[in-house]
């Protein structure tokens, strides 16, 4: 049976020679998974230095540690913290994972994806006079968006998280920044 919330449980045993009957009463305590928080930047520019905290608000979770290996059934925690310090500076998109372990043994990890490589997409790059396009950023905290020659019916310094409609009156070539979470480029 799965448990969710501590249940307490009463077995009788019966002695089918004698008749006698023993009855002992057990206690399943479950404990919950830790609620971990991540404080720190995972978007970041190329040569940018991460530097992540963790901690458990429900105090449950004796060890953690950080891993650039993705976790199996077999892995095991040989540096353990109770609030560890990712700090390392990506060359590329890196995913890095944080395991941790509670009072009670029980054993979790999640994933955290840093980007260092924002990606520019355009919806078509063939369109009539009148038609729009939308350009989009991926991998990046917020985007701006140039064009050369300029276009009016793009915003100047516009930053913006979505994605954003351009209706060029002649061939135009356009220019993506990605933005990190600490402002870069």
């Amino acid at each position: 049976q799965v448990y969710t919330e501590e249940t307490t449980l009463q077995v009788k045993v019966t002695d089918t020679e004698t008749g006698y009957n023993r009855i002992e009463t057990f206690t399943v305590k479950v404990e919950p998974f830790p609620e971990i928080t991540l404080t720190g930047a995972t978007k970041l520019c190329m040569g940018e230095q991460a530097n992540i905290t963790a901690t458990d608000a429900t105090g449950a979770t004796v060890a953690m540690q950080w891993s650039f290996v993705r976790p199996n059934e077999n892995t095991v925690i040989t540096n353990p913290s109770t609030s560890p310090v990712l700090t390392f500076t990506p060359t590329c998109d890196t995913t890095v994972y944080l395991l941790a372990e509670t009072t009670q043994g029980c054993f979790a990890w999640k994933s955290i994806d840093f980007i260092t490589n924002p990606v520019a997409q355009i919806s078509r790059t063939k369109i009539c006079e009148g038609e729009s396009v939308t350009l989009t950023g991926s991998s990046a905290e917020t985007y701006s968006w140039e064009a050369e020659p300029a276009d009016a019916s793009l915003s100047h310094n516009n930053q913006s998280t979505s994605p954003i409609t351009a209706t060029p009156t002649q061939s135009t070539t356009y220019t993506m920044r990605g933005y990190g979470e600490t402002g870069c480029f």
